[in-house]
């Protein structure tokens, strides 16, 4: 198997996963993917609660969260617009109460969007979000929001796929 085979076997297999098994599976991609850069992503327990941080790149102190719904309730944009604010204000409350060394450099939004598209943002939601949470607690960050083309692209840059 070339790289190519590699990742669209790792791709695929996501792609048919919902839920919490979705995360343990991109925990194991991602655990491997900065390993190979070497750096540390670490995954907190899903169970119990997250304290919203899926899994982080403790050098970098970029953060994912992970929204892989096993239906959808409204409407894929609308679904995925909720769970992205509501994720990232969690997410900033903690970071401010000193969680994860109380720094946030970049929030990585990852959907499995199966075979489609991420929705569009036509009215560029994701980036007023964004401007408000971090006007309203002085941060600054970067942001992601991605699907599996994501992963792909990651992958894509390890030389040893294997």
């Amino acid at each position: 198997m070339d790289k190519h085979d590699y990742i669209v076997a790792i791709i695929d297999d996501l792609r048919g996963t919902t839920g919490l098994p979705f995360q343990l599976k991109l925990q194991k991609v991602l655990s491997k993917y900065y390993k190979a850069l070497g750096k540390t992503y670490e995954m907190p327990a899903p169970y119990g609660g997250d304290d919203k941080n899926d899994g982080w790149v403790v050098e970098d102190a970029t953060f994912y969260q992970i929204y892989a719904p096993i239906q959808v309730k409204r409407s894929l944009g609308k679904d995925i617009q909720d769970k992205f604010q509501e994720d990232l204000e969690g997410l900033v409350k903690k970071i401010k109460e000193g969680k994860w060394n109380g720094k946030l450099n970049k929030f990585v939004f990852i959907v499995n969007t199966f075979d489609l598209p991420l929705p569009k943002d036509s009215n560029r939601f994701y980036h007023s979000v964004v401007k408000k949470i971090s006007e309203e607690n002085e941060i600054k960050f970067d942001f992601i929001i991605g699907n599996l083309d994501y992963i792909n692209d990651i992958l894509l840059e390890i030389s040893n796929i294997e």
